[in-house]
């Protein structure tokens, strides 16, 4: 283990079309960072935690750019279930590709160091996600 501790970003939907529906976006964020914190050399930033139902004290723009600098920050993003569905995780993911941050589909693949290849690989994998569970991306 090296002597600097990594910090990967939990990304994954937070908005919903219901509370519960947040709720359940955040707990699938939450089990995702509770992984991470149990590899040795990794820590977990879950952004969803980090504002978790204060929506409307201040635009969400003003959260998803607060995500995105602490996102800049990190050495690792790890998706979380039900990733595909979220346009905000798609810019999340643009963010780590631009700034050569790798981006992990899960806890698993972080700690076994397999990192999806590329950009172009990883919105196919998003249109045949979608496809296959017949949703469409929300935000």
């Amino acid at each position: 283990m090296s002597d600097r501790l990594k910090i990967a970003y939990v990304a994954g939907p937070y908005r919903a079309d219901t509370i519960s529906g947040i709720r359940k976006n955040i707990l699938s964020a939450r089990n995702v960072a509770e992984d991470i914190w149990q590899f040795d050399g990794w820590g977990a930033i879950c952004p969803h935690l980090n504002s978790a139902h204060m929506d409307g004290i201040v635009p969400d723009a003003k959260f998803l750019e607060a995500d995105l600098e602490i996102l800049r920050r990190c050495d690792a993003v790890v998706l979380a279930q039900r990733w595909e569905t979220s346009s905000g995780t798609r810019t999340e993911i643009l963010e780590a590709r631009d700034r050569g941050i790798p981006v992990y589909l899960s806890a698993w693949d972080l700690q076994h160091d397999r990192p999806i290849p590329g950009s172009a690989a990883v919105f196919t994998l998003i249109e045949k996600r979608q496809a296959a569970l017949g949703v469409e991306v929300v935000s």
